[in-house]
């Protein structure tokens, strides 16, 4: 099973990217990592390029705590949450950011 993150794709914001590009360039006065990537045509590169191999599983009945740390541990922003060895979710760092940190 391969997971695709709210970081492994900006395809949904395409309309964007020459806009962002502008004002990067813009404001730094030199070419960007945004501006070489966007070059390369990555938005036109399949998905399976940029998920991630390695799923990272954790019981619903850990802490927020414990998510937070593995997602340090393991460098990434998403855990599958199980329970009874059923997938029920996933958390992701901005569930932890808006949900816990902030109080949402």
């Amino acid at each position: 099973m391969n997971i695709i993150t709210h970081d492994d794709t900006i395809n949904p914001y395409r309309k964007y990217i020459s806009y962002l590009q502008k004002l990067l360039l813009a404001t730094f006065k030199t070419p960007s990592v945004w501006s070489l990537c966007m070059s390369s045509n990555m938005l036109d590169e399949p998905v399976k390029k940029f998920i991630h191999k390695k799923v990272v599983i954790l019981d619903s009945d850990q802490t927020v705590e414990k998510a937070a740390k593995t997602m340090r541990d393991e460098q990434t922003g998403s855990i599958l949450v199980s329970d009874k060895n059923e997938a029920v979710g996933i958390i992701t760092e901005r569930d932890i950011l808006y949900n816990v940190v902030a109080g949402g």
